[in-house]
């Protein structure tokens, strides 16, 4: 059921709105980058704890580790970029009620965006780059 809105008032509840999705977006941005490199570096810390007997049992742990705070981490960001979405699509509803679009705004890429999962592909990389180091040693 929607919520009824006074036409005098509408531009208030918009600009709450818009600022909710903003708290949300970065509510969810703090969450992934907590979490997500917490359990890496977790990871890295079970590797380094038996840096002098590799073993398979520690490369599974440690594996795992890494891929569950990269998968929260992912998860995370899809949330941020979600939130971050609606907001341009918010402001290019406005834009275009308003008849001041002159273009319009880009959505926020998940794959590619510098915010985005590029900073996964990099946990991924150092993971990868440690546990080469630890089992060619």
């Amino acid at each position: 059921m929607p919520i009824p809105v006074d036409k005098n008032n509408s531009t208030a509840v918009h600009i709450a709105h818009y600022k909710d999705l903003g708290d949300w977006a970065r509510h969810y941005s703090l969450v992934r980058m907590i979490v997500g490199t917490f359990f890496v570096a977790l990871a890295l810390a079970v590797i380094l704890s038996q840096w002098q007997q590799p073993s398979w049992a520690i490369l599974i742990v440690a594996a795992s580790l890494a891929l569950f705070g990269v998968l929260l981490f992912a998860v995370f960001t899809a949330l941020t970029f979600n939130r971050l979405n609606d907001q341009i699509a918010m402001i290019n509803q406005a834009r275009k009620d308003l008849g001041v679009q002159e273009m319009e705004t880009k959505r926020v890429d998940y794959w590619t965006s510098p915010g985005g999962l590029p900073i996964a592909y990099l946990f991924v990389g150092v993971f990868g780059l440690v546990v080469f180091l630890w089992w060619g040693k």
